[in-house]
């Protein structure tokens, strides 16, 4: 069995979309921080709380991404590309 191996550019999408910029820390409303790992299988990216709706429906579309997810007072809400985001009740 093989496993198709994507590399999504997330860089470039974050930066330019909704006005945000890729930074090396939370420094203003703009910012969002996406930790570099080898081998990647997911990504976090950070970024002011007010913005991770905005900034998981932007890289819910970039190619090679299959959903994006953000935690909001215990609700799991997951973008996908050809979906509004849906929300998931966390156990308690």
């Amino acid at each position: 069995m093989s496993i198709a191996s994507t590399n999504a550019r997330i860089e470039g999408s974050v930066a330019t979309a909704a006005g945000f910029r890729l930074d090396s820390s939370i420094r203003d409303e703009r910012s969002v921080v996406m930790p570099q790992f080898g081998l990647i299988g997911c990504a976090m990216l950070h970024t002011r709380p007010e913005n991770e709706p905005r900034v998981a429906e932007v890289a819910a579309q970039v190619k090679g991404v299959d959903f994006a997810a953000y935690e909001k007072q215990g609700i799991v809400y997951v973008a996908g590309r050809d979906s509004a985001p849906r929300h998931h009740r966390t156990a308690r």
